[in-house]
């Protein structure tokens, strides 16, 4: 009998799907990718944020379950509700509390480390997101009809890490870095919402790929021609790593958005790799730059 690897041994106690999908119930997804990139770029360009990235992650996390618990009041009971939105109403009071606690826990290292001024930008974003996550829940079409849920994504996952990072890097501004950024995060959202359209049109749910079927097909190319951009005005601006990190993170989401073109039952399966692929640069810049 020949034996058995401990990689493969590993891999049959840890199911990879069950592990993604967890995360993604918990919104750890979300607050892995803002955490690595804020840590990322904060390394790529020698700026001693302190706690920065770990606040902005939690903040990611909190901003994504305090969603998934909005949209289980509205259609967790649903069969057709997502896997993490029926969860989030199974578990709707465990899961609260644990908001209310690590928001708290949030509140009060980031009031005791921060400086007053990151406290003010960082308080800001937060109430900003709130107040976006709120008015989604009450009046979702209203709201995702003015301003799209991806884009969404992309400007407070942007705007967040610059509030808390600064808008000054080692070698010059990071405006370049945060919109590449920030187009990465919106890229991801359209991969997860073109994975999740079948389901968000039979729930009436308003998302851009649901509403507008056609996104699919285009998707992969929109995305290598993006990455390759990026990828070309990062080599040629002075902070630039991080940049070339998000156009190589819009190159690999375009093969997953590939895959999803046709509706399958794979699609949402597919979906749980957009974040940790949207992760996957950030942890390089690290890596690069030295943990």
């Amino acid at each position: 009998m020949r034996p058995i690897s401990p990689i493969l041994a590993a891999s049959r106690l840890v199911d990879p799907r069950r592990f993604l999908r967890t995360l993604n119930r918990f919104g750890l997804d979300a607050a892995l990718v803002m955490g690595l990139w804020c840590a990322g770029i904060a390394h790529a360009e020698s700026l001693d944020v302190g706690p920065a990235p770990l606040l902005a992650a939690a903040a990611a996390g909190l901003a994504y379950l305090g969603d998934r618990l909005l949209d289980a009041r509205r259609f967790g009971s649903d069969p057709r509700a997502a896997d993490r939105h029926r969860f989030a109403r199974r578990h709707f009071a465990a899961l609260g509390a644990l908001w209310v606690a690590v928001a708290a826990g949030a509140i009060v290292f980031a009031a005791a480390r921060l400086d007053e001024t990151t406290w003010r930008r960082g308080l800001v974003m937060a109430l900003a997101a709130s107040l976006y996550l709120a008015l989604g829940a009450r009046a979702p079409r209203l709201v995702r009809g003015l301003f799209a849920r991806e884009a969404a994504v992309g400007v407070f996952f942007a705007a967040g890490a610059a509030a808390l990072l600064g808008t000054r890097g080692a070698e010059g501004g990071l405006a370049l870095a945060y919109v590449a950024f920030g187009a990465l995060c919106a890229a991801d959202a359209l991969v997860v919402g073109t994975a999740e359209r079948v389901r968000d049109r039979a729930l009436g749910e308003w998302s851009t790929p649901s509403r507008h079927p056609r996104i699919a097909a285009i998707l992969p190319a929109v995305l290598v021609v993006a990455g390759l951009a990026f990828v070309v005005a990062g080599a040629l601006a002075r902070s630039g790593a991080p940049v070339i990190a998000a156009g190589g993170g819009l190159l690999g989401l375009a093969p997953l958005a590939a895959r999803l073109r046709r509706e399958d039952a794979r699609a949402e399966t597919l979906a749980l790799l957009a974040d940790p692929v949207a992760a996957a640069p950030a942890l390089a810049l690290l890596l690069v730059h030295g943990l």
